[in-house]
Formats: C-alpha cells, sequence, structure tokens
C-alpha cells in the first residue's frame, strides 16, 4: 500500500510545480497587458479632473502672487491721492528763475529820451505759500524781477517789475512723491522805475543835507497768471520742483511819481501822459521748499 501511495504524491508534487512555474511566467505578461490596453472613459475622466485641480491650484497661487506685486506696485502710485496722505497740507516754497515781460511801450518813451532800452529779460525772486487741501490747492505768491539798469547822459535809471497774486489749483500724484499741479490766477502787478544823476556826486554830508536828487515813477497792473508746476517730495518733507506759465496784464498808465526832497516830505502825484505798459510774458522757475 505504501508503495502505491507514494506515486500518487509524487505525480501531484509535480503538478503542483508545473502549475506555479506557468502561473509565475504568465503575471509579468499580464501586467504588461493590462498597461497597454486602453483605458477607459472613465478613468480617462478622473485623470483629467485630477490634472484641472492641479492647474486650479497653481492659478491661484499664481494669482496670489501677481496680486502682491500689483499691491506692491499700487503703493507707489496714486494719482489723486494716497491713502495714507494727510488730507491738509502746507507748503512753503523759494523760488528764483527768468522772466520776460513786453517792455515795448516803455522802451519806446524811454528812447526818445535818449536812456537805453530796458531789456525785457529779467532774473526774478520770489516765494509762495501754499494751502493744500483733499489735493485743492490756495496759494498766496510774490514775486520781484530786476533788470539791468539804462541811462542817457544825466541820470541812469533802474527797473523793478513783479507782482502779488493769489492762485488755485489742483494738485495730481502719478507716484507717491510726485506731484504735478496746474494752477491759474489773480492779481496785482506792479514796475517801478527809479532815477539818480549821474553827473552830481555829492559828498556824504551834503547827501544826508539833501538826499532829494533821486525820484521814483510807478505803475500798477492788473495781472492774470496760468502754470503748471512739478514737484519731487521727500519723506522727510523737503520738495524741489519747477514752475513754468504765462503772466499776462492789459496795458496800464497809471503812474505816479515818488518826490522825495531835502525837506523831509515826499510826495506821490499822478503822472499824465505816461506810456501803457504791460507785464506780459513767460516765466520759468525753480522751486525749493518744505
Amino acid at each position: 500500500m505504501t508503495k502505491s501511495v507514494f506515486p500518487g504524491f509524487c505525480r501531484s508534487l509535480c503538478l503542483l510545480c508545473c502549475s506555479l512555474s506557468l502561473i509565475g511566467t504568465a503575471l509579468p505578461v499580464f501586467a504588461q497587458d493590462s498597461e497597454n490596453k486602453p483605458k477607459t472613459e472613465l478613468e480617462i475622466d478622473l485623470k483629467d479632473a485630477e490634472q484641472q485641480d492641479c492647474e486650479v491650484e497653481d492659478c491661484e497661487g499664481s494669482d496670489e502672487s501677481e496680486d502682491e506685486q500689483t499691491a506692491e506696485q499700487e503703493a507707489d502710485v496714486c494719482l489723486f491721492a494716497c491713502e495714507e496722505d494727510f488730507p491738509l497740507d502746507l507748503n512753503m516754497l523759494f523760488h528764483t528763475g527768468y522772466s520776460r515781460y513786453d517792455l515795448s511801450s516803455l522802451n519806446q518813451v524811454m528812447q526818445a529820451k535818449g536812456y537805453t532800452p530796458f531789456s525785457e529779460h529779467m532774473f526774478a525772486l520770489g516765494g509762495s505759500l501754499q494751502f493744500v487741501t483733499w489735493n485743492f490747492i490756495t496759494e498766496f505768491e510774490g514775486n520781484v524781477a530786476i533788470g539791468a539798469p539804462t541811462l542817457n547822459d544825466t541820470y541812469f535809471s533802474n527797473l523793478f517789475a513783479g507782482n502779488v497774486l493769489l492762485n488755485f489749483g489742483y494738485q495730481f500724484k502719478p507716484l507717491k512723491a510726485l506731484r504735478i499741479y496746474p494752477i491759474v490766477g489773480v492779481g496785482l502787478g506792479f514796475a517801478q522805475l527809479d532815477f539818480t544823476r549821474r553827473n552830481f556826486l555829492p559828498s556824504f554830508d551834503e547827501f544826508l543835507s539833501n538826499p532829494g536828487r533821486q525820484g521814483q515813477i510807478n505803475n500798477l497792473l492788473f495781472t492774470l497768471n496760468a502754470g503748471l508746476g512739478i514737484d519731487w517730495v521727500w519723506d522727510w518733507g523737503g520738495q524741489i520742483g519747477l514752475r513754468g506759465g504765462y503772466l499776462w496784464t492789459p496795458p496800464s498808465n497809471w503812474w505816479d511819481i515818488q518826490d522825495v526832497r531835502g525837506d523831509d516830505s515826499s510826495r506821490n502825484l499822478p503822472v499824465a501822459g505816461g506810456p501803457s505798459m504791460s507785464l506780459s510774458g513767460p516765466y520759468l522757475r525753480l522751486m525749493i521748499g518744505f
């Protein structure tokens, strides 16, 4: 009986080994076939959904970074007013620069009396005080222009011209530190002519005894102003800039004379027949202040 059982056991063992060998050979082929097998529509949809989710997350991250960059750029760009700007401001400005006045009618009369003509190109000095309220500007401005003297055989004369203006404007701020403001204004202009005798050189005592060898002629003019200013403002409050514009004055002959005499009296008398003078012309100024 033992001999009959043993051969059957050996055959079973051999069959089991062959079966395991066949399974081990078939598994890699089955796995390769499953990879190469076309995917179902469900599997494709699931994979596309996963890719879209990843793309959305990447887009959200990029949007956040773009928003941060835009916020940083807008921090320096504020066309009308920056949020952190205080709505009220006070600026004190000093300026120097170039002014040109129309002196043709005055020079015509002066040349008829033997004087050399005044130059229309003058050096100007002045200052202004600005009140800024929610970007609206109210400004008080004063200027004095000095020209080269003129003379004839007996006298030499100096011309001083200027104006006092009330300006209004509005400031724009394309950058936090840059402001651009157009202005218009109205005010009063003046021209002053000083005459001094050339052919009389008194001693100090003689001059003290009789200083009335000088005279002044003055003219007042209505003045309109239009200009544009550009200022760069530092964080500590200082600022520097340029302002250019045009002054217009209608011709005026409101002349009066100031006659200073040796008896300590001074008289302002109207002068008839003076030239109709205008101080119209462009200007360009360097502005410095805080």
